[in-house]
């Protein structure tokens, strides 16, 4: 009777906790753009859901994989040095970019 009790007694009042853990108000989004409010225990603003690929087209495989790759590592070219009598500086002007006025 008294294990009877004790499960009635849960039932009815809350059960005690030896800590209380913080939850913070969070907007999950699906992967069809559907968005919910949720309590979580990290202070995010929104949590994405993982794109299931099963679901998307070839294009759209290709466009994620080619986003997901790591960048290639840039060439450094390194100058001999050398002094060369037949260096001209002209030369070297179709390797700098020209920065065009109006656009940043």
């Amino acid at each position: 009777m008294a294990a009877l009790l004790s499960v009635c007694n849960a039932a009815i009042t809350r059960t005690p906790k030896a800590t209380y853990p913080r939850t913070y108000k969070v907007r999950l989004v699906q992967q069809d753009g559907s968005t919910y409010s949720i309590r979580y225990e990290e202070p995010f603003k929104i949590i994405k859901q993982p794109i299931d690929p099963t679901y998307m087209s070839e294009e759209e495989k290709k466009e994620r994989m080619n986003r997901l790759k790591p960048e290639k590592p840039k060439k450094i070219y390194e100058l001999e040095e050398e002094e060369d009598e037949n260096y001209n500086q002209r030369s070297w002007t179709n390797l700098i970019k020209t920065q065009t006025k109006g656009k940043s």
